[in-house]
């Protein structure tokens, strides 16, 4: 689905990303884990082609970027996920129906489209609320119902979930890997936490200083960590799992 050859960023004279290859395939969940600062961020903004790198080539579909020139058309087929909502202030259905008015899709097509994915992330009954009365919880739904109904060729995630409790977090992760394997879409996300990574991966990349450390299946991450950051990175996240900051 998409690759990376050579890949940096830059701040001035610092390298804040620096990936000499990476294969994403096709239909496969890739997580990025690692602490903050380590570069998942700005990967996953190269990614969904909203940052130009300092260097390197990123394909997709075979395809090379040029960056110099609009990027508009691959965007289109990329959805990035925050984890703020960002939705516009009117209802729910208007939100999720936004994308596709946008790339003018005929109108008749439309309500059909949005009441399949709200009904398929539960919250069809919540079509004519204002989204300034969701929960959180309920806002993030409406935020990957306004992605999935794009029908994108990948998503990117940014740690969607990090600011809701532990229930919804749950209930909202066993959804999205139910559609997300229902779909097929290739999809590549950041988080800290490792019970998203058990449950979502295929693989997970390690990052730490901008740089891919191991990529692996999650087991064999955190069982066989191939550096002695890796295993640090992967014990105090484990720690913080069974004994959480207050």
């Amino acid at each position: 689905m998409c690759e990376v050859t050579g890949l940096t960023v830059r701040y001035g004279p610092s390298v804040v990303l620096d990936i000499p290859a990476l294969r994403v395939y096709t239909g496969e969940i890739l997580a990025l884990i690692g602490p903050n600062g380590s570069g998942k961020s700005t990967l996953l903004r190269v990614l969904g082609l909203l940052q130009q790198p300092s260097s390197g080539e990123v394909r997709f579909r075979g395809t090379p970027i040029d960056f110099r020139r609009s990027t508009l058309a691959w965007r289109r087929r990329v959805v990035t996920i925050f984890q703020e909502p960002l939705l516009c202030n009117t209802t729910v259905f208007r939100n999720v129906s936004l994308g596709l008015r946008l790339r003018s899709v005929p109108r008749q097509t439309i309500p059909s489209r949005v009441e399949a994915w709200l009904h398929r992330l539960g919250i069809r009954q919540f079509s004519d609320r204002q989204v300034k009365t969701l929960s959180g919880g309920e806002a993030q739904r409406v935020n990957l119902a306004r992605a999935f109904v794009l029908e994108p060729d990948a998503f990117l995630l940014d740690e969607p979930f990090a600011a809701l409790d532990p229930p919804t977090r749950r209930d909202l992760l066993r959804d999205l890997h139910h559609l997300l394997r229902e779909t097929e879409v290739t999809t590549i996300f950041a988080t800290h936490d490792l019970a998203d990574v058990m449950s979502l991966a295929d693989r997970v990349a390690v990052m730490l200083g901008g740089r891919l450390v191991q990529l692996d299946t999650p087991a064999r991450v955190l069982k066989v960590p191939v550096t002695e950051g890796v295993a640090a990175f992967v014990r105090s996240e484990a720690e913080e799992r069974v004994h959480p900051s207050p």
